[in-house]
């Protein structure tokens, strides 16, 4: 896991786009389902934005308690609305 891990977070965001960071502890099980839900929309095409907060949404429901701990970290003068994985052309099936 990476419980407290936001200082790290803030450091790596001086030198790459983003970072995602842990404000508190949090247990593997939410970890895993923030990372999840993280990463399946980011690879739907999803903005880095979009994806962090649907994530948050969804660690929301499955453990309250954790909602608050993931934090987005970001480069002086980067959007997280225009960071992303794939494009939405790559992600459409049968097209």
């Amino acid at each position: 896991g990476a419980c407290y891990s936001l200082q790290h977070a803030r450091i790596a965001a001086e030198s790459i786009d983003a970072a995602i960071g842990m404000s508190a502890e949090i247990s593997v099980d939410a970890e895993l389902q923030f990372a999840k839900a993280l990463y399946l929309s980011l690879a739907s095409g999803a903005s880095l934005a979009d994806s962090f907060n649907c994530a948050r949404s969804q660690l929301k429901l499955l453990s309250p308690t954790h909602a608050d701990v993931p934090v987005l970290c970001l480069k002086n003068g980067v959007s997280a609305e225009n960071i992303k994985l794939m494009p939405k052309s790559l992600t459409k099936k049968g097209g």
